[in-house]
């Protein structure tokens, strides 16, 4: 279903999962030129758009520099490019970050219910050492340790 808001962007949303994403319309004019090269420089309206499309889930670098309002000729090989761009892939990393934040507090909340109601022992341990394990009490791997020397075995079966 795609419905337009009153600033112009598209909602664009998905029956089968139940998830939607906002389209932002690309600015028109670019102003300023090419922005200075950096991790510490701002991103440009664009490159905000690119992050936007990346960071809600949209997996086609393609797709998310045409959304951006980058040339729809070379938008894959613009994508790339601008998915290389230090500045770009921290601010991406930002952004996943404060969506996941939300659906981690609620992760953990499912899991500490499953640790005390699961009708299943294996569930309920599972749940446990997964509670554990994310306040950094692991357990350690356990692996097979090897000997140097050697053995002689001698079976007589006469």
């Amino acid at each position: 279903m795609r419905a337009t808001t009153q600033t112009g962007a598209t909602v664009i949303k998905d029956d089968i999962t139940q998830t939607s994403m906002t389209v932002i319309p690309p600015e028109r004019k670019n102003v300023g030129g090419r922005p200075k090269q950096g991790n510490d420089r701002p991103l440009t309206p664009r490159e905000e758009r690119f992050v936007h499309y990346i960071g809600m889930g949209l997996n086609n670098v393609a797709e998310a520099a045409r959304l951006a309002g980058y040339s729809e000729k070379s938008a894959r090989s613009i994508g790339r490019e601008v998915l290389g761009r230090g500045v770009v892939q921290l601010s991406i990393e930002k952004k996943i970050r404060s969506l996941q934040l939300p659906r981690a507090a609620k992760a953990a909340r499912i899991v500490e219910q499953l640790a005390d109601t699961a009708r299943s022992e294996y569930v309920k341990l599972e749940a446990a050492k997964d509670m554990q394990d994310r306040a950094g009490l692991k357990a350690p791997d356990r692996h097979m340790h090897l000997h140097a020397g050697s053995l002689n075995v001698h079976i007589d079966l006469s």
